[in-house]
């Protein structure tokens, strides 16, 4: 369980990006690894998100995802009568960006 009431914010702050940082140009996807603290109730745990990133005129197109445990934050994975969710979790976020004038 999340515990949403008490814990109502899953919070991920990066503090460095690993790829190549050279120029992105139109239409190219490039990989790169997005290293951060993600926070889930009281705990928090540097991890890696692999992303992708393709620039489309001047828009970016972001996809990154990670998985971590549920146990690693001292939550109790959730079960249902017919069955019972890992313990593993993945996390996927996709997003867009535009360049500012």
């Amino acid at each position: 369980m999340f515990h949403s009431g008490q814990f109502p914010e899953i919070v991920f702050r990066s503090s460095r990006i690993e790829g190549d940082s050279g120029p992105l140009l139109k239409g190219q996807a490039r990989r790169f690894k997005v290293v951060g603290k993600l926070s889930v109730t009281d705990l928090t745990h540097e991890v890696a998100l692999s992303a992708q990133v393709t620039r489309r005129g001047d828009r970016l197109e972001v996809q990154a995802g990670s998985g971590f445990t549920l146990s690693s934050f001292k939550l109790t994975r959730l079960k249902f009568p017919a069955f019972e969710l890992d313990d593993l979790l993945t996390l996927n976020l996709k997003f867009n960006a535009t360049a500012q004038p």
